[in-house]
């Protein structure tokens, strides 16, 4: 159920509740796609074609237009085009929403321990860095930014280690773009903390530097992986580790950000039990972005 909340607006051609593992879409969209396609392929003589083999708008029944020659071919090649690019996208976004929901009914556990321990030690005062590489940087300052602004619920302080360019880009000339994270947490990370890594394979040497740096500081450590979780999942720098079963890139990071989506509603929902934490800083915010 939660699932298919958190889904069903990501693609609204397909039917909220399709889970049977039939390829085939049946939401009444596609169903009328299929009575189309159809109607093309059987269907001409029944649509206006007369016994002499003309139809009614002057084609021949090969499609040729009468004295200009043979230009109905193009226009059947782009509409098959067009019919295989749907096709293409509603099974994409099938496999994309039935992996979300498998992962989230296997990381429902892990959600709720990871979210108790984030609330407990922000009511402590303790901050949220995320951090990732590529578009999982990009990830990154999403959760940091849902986090810090929140479109409900109380905000809680959340940076993105990626997001100050100054920093980042003189950390990787200075000392080098493996130490670009862990730098950053040996000035900032404290035994309160929280430090949020997000990599499709979980072997990022960068990330590894920094969860095991925020680590020696005793802040929690949390990774996104995919594949098999990596190093993440195989050397022990990760306290919690959610791993999204899949060979595709853009299944993986779908998939990040609805688990960063669960975790952020579930620690809200937790930091209901801690009235007395304390306010944001107003730093917070600027940093996230």
């Amino acid at each position: 159920m939660m699932a298919t909340e958190h889904t069903a607006f990501l693609y609204p051609f397909l039917d909220p509740q399709e889970d049977n593992g039939d390829d085939r879409d049946s939401s009444p969209r596609a169903g009328a796609d299929r009575d189309d396609r159809a109607r093309r392929d059987g269907g001409h003589r029944r649509s206006g074609q007369r016994d002499d083999g003309q139809d009614t708008g002057g084609r021949d029944a090969r499609g040729r237009k009468e004295g200009r020659g043979d230009t109905g071919g193009r226009g059947d090649t782009l509409g098959a085009l067009l019919v295989e690019l749907a096709d293409s996208a509603r099974a994409k976004a099938r496999e994309s929403v039935r992996l979300q929901r498998a992962t989230l009914r296997e990381c429902a556990g892990s959600i709720a321990a990871t979210a108790a321990e984030m609330a407990h030690r922000f009511a402590r005062g303790g901050r949220m860095y995320t951090f990732g590489n590529g578009g999982s940087a990009t990830d990154a300052a999403t959760l940091a930014e849902l986090f810090s602004r929140p479109p409900h619920g109380r905000p809680l302080p959340a940076w993105s280690l990626a997001a100050d360019q100054a920093v980042v880009t003189a950390l990787g000339n200075d000392v080098g773009f493996e130490r670009v994270f862990a730098r950053q947490l040996i000035a900032h990370a404290g035994p309160n903390d929280i430090a949020v890594a997000l990599s499709t394979s979980g072997d990022s040497s960068n990330l590894l530097a920094g969860l095991a740096e925020a680590g020696r500081r005793g802040a929690l450590t949390v990774g996104f992986a995919g594949y098999d979780g990596g190093r993440f999942a195989a050397d022990g720098v990760v306290d919690r580790c959610f791993v999204v079963h899949s060979q595709s890139v853009h299944r993986i990071q779908e998939s990040h950000a609805l688990l960063g989506h669960h975790l952020w509603a579930a620690t809200q929902r937790r930091m209901a039990d801690h009235p007395a934490a304390p306010p944001m800083s107003p730093m917070a915010g600027e940093n996230a972005r």
